[in-house]
């Protein structure tokens, strides 16, 4: 067809300048803490530790650590259903947990959604990386997180804007890892004594991070290595800063602006089968995905 050759055409020129943008959801301060021990979910404002909401999560045989957010507005952290784990999601609404059939190995220690793609990550027993399939809970080992100023294991991760890993280990020593090939660089230390139970970047690259020893909420400037320290709970097993509100979907390149760029930047997802890019919501890739984000672009955010 002509459409697909000029989608095609198009979506190469600008595949190396334009991605989708980063989800339906700008992140702000507030918060997700997750109390493993006593299956609960508690939304905060990140800088105050005022509590907004409160959830018990259902569904669960026995939660770990960790807690990741994709755009699909659910929560994802890990059933240890004592054999194995399975990945489990959460909606933060109703605190309605659903395990998925995919099985992972037992003591999974730490999980962390990519921002750019929405690609589900997590460590097994700190230093086996594995990418994990959001719809099946299926994982796919990727290699070791390896270094030799790391001491084993990683205990805390979050992904950011750049694409990066960033993992700490028991002496608090932040590494970026690449989450291709697995390869680390040391970029600064975070403190000493215990570790950091999770981790999740703000919007602004900020670095929101969950402290073991008295489960206190810190915020962390990795360009500079200065910790903020905030608030205290009882326990706090896993970290999340919480999606913002709704974004403009129109807005592709997530620039502010509804331009051509926009459109570039769709038909970019569109050839690399994003799931961003099918408007519709049909599971196909076609023409009606770009009536569907013509439509969208006209009817403006």
């Amino acid at each position: 067809m002509k459409t697909s050759f000029l989608v095609g055409r198009v979506g190469v020129a600008v595949a190396a300048a334009l991605t989708l943008a980063a989800g339906p959801a700008a992140l702000g301060q507030e918060l997700y803490l997750l109390n493993a021990i006593h299956s609960q979910l508690t939304r905060v404002d990140g800088p105050t530790g005022d509590t907004l909401e409160e959830l018990p999560i259902l569904g669960a045989t026995r939660l770990r650590r960790g807690l990741a957010a994709r755009w699909d507005g659910l929560l994802y952290t890990y059933d240890d259903q004592f054999v194995l784990d399975r990945l489990l999601r959460i909606d933060p609404h109703t605190g309605q947990g659903e395990a998925m059939g995919g099985e992972l190995p037992s003591v999974m220690w730490t999980i962390a959604a990519d921002p750019g793609t929405g690609v589900l990550y997590g460590t097994h027993q700190g230093d086996d990386l594995y990418r994990i399939d959001h719809e099946t809970g299926e994982g796919t080992l990727i290699g070791k997180v390896t270094n030799p100023q790391l001491f084993a294991p990683a205990m805390a991760m979050a992904i950011g804007r750049d694409g990066f890993g960033y993992v700490t280990d028991r002496q608090n020593y932040l590494f970026r890892v690449d989450l291709e090939t697995v390869e680390t660089s040391f970029v600064c230390v975070l403190g000493s004594m215990n570790w950091y139970e999770d981790f999740d970047f703000d919007d602004d690259g900020v670095l929101w991070g969950a402290w073991k020893f008295d489960a206190e909420v810190r915020r962390i400037d990795i360009a500079e290595c200065a910790v903020e320290h905030l608030h205290k709970w009882l326990h706090i097993n896993g970290l999340e800063v919480v999606p913002g509100g709704p974004a403009c979907y129109p807005d592709c390149d997530g620039d502010g602006a509804l331009n051509l760029f926009d459109f570039l930047c769709f038909i970019n997802g569109f050839n690399a089968a994003d799931e961003r890019a099918d408007c519709n919501g049909d599971e196909k890739f076609d023409l009606f995905d770009f009536l569907c984000f013509t439509n969208s672009f006209n009817a403006g955010c």
